[in-house]
C-alpha cells in the first residue's frame, strides 16, 4: 500500500462546472440580485388596496418583474396592491396597470412615506413590457 508523505501539501479540489459558470457569469447580472434589471424612476402612481383604499404615490424604481412605490401607508407583506402607473418616457405616454404583491416595506423618514417593494403578480401586456424594458435600458446606459 502506498501512502503520500506526511509533509505533502494537500491538493485543492477543482471546482465543479456549475461553480465555474457562476464565477464567469455576466458581470451585469452579478450587480443586480434581482432576476430583472431595474432602474430608478419618478412615475406617478394611483394605487388601490384590496380593501378599496385609494392611495397616490411615486414609483421610485421599476423593472419588468416589479417596482418600488412610495405610498403614505404601510402594507403587510404578501398583501396585494393594484396600481396604475403614469408612464412617460421619450415622448411616449401610457398608463400601465398591474397588480403587485408586497415583498417589503420600510419608512422613509424624509417624506414620512413607505417604500413598498412589489413583485408583479399579473402578466404585463407586450406593449407595457416593451415600454418598461426600453425605459430600464435607457436609464442603465446613463
Amino acid at each position: 500500500m502506498s501512502e503520500e508523505p506526511k509533509d505533502a501539501a494537500p491538493q485543492p479540489e477543482k471546482p465543479a462546472a456549475a461553480d465555474e459558470q457562476k464565477k464567469d457569469g455576466n458581470a451585469e447580472a452579478q450587480k443586480q440580485r434581482r432576476q430583472n434589471p431595474r432602474a430608478r424612476s419618478n412615475f406617478k402612481a394611483r394605487c388601490v388596496t384590496t380593501s378599496k383604499q385609494e392611495l397616490f404615490g411615486r414609483v421610485t424604481n421599476i423593472s419588468i418583474g416589479g417596482m418600488q412605490v412610495q405610498i403614505p401607508i404601510k402594507l403587510k407583506p404578501k398583501s396585494k396592491l393594484y396600481s396604475e402607473i403614469a408612464y412617460y418616457h421619450n415622448g411616449v405616454s401610457a398608463t400601465i396597470k398591474v397588480v403587485g404583491e408586497v415583498v417589503h416595506t420600510h419608512l422613509v423618514a424624509a417624506t414620512q412615506g413607505f417604500d413598498t417593494g412589489l413583485k408583479f403578480v399579473t402578466e404585463l401586456k407586450d406593449k407595457e413590457k416593451t415600454y418598461i424594458k426600453k425605459f430600464v435600458t435607457d436609464m442603465l446606459k446613463k
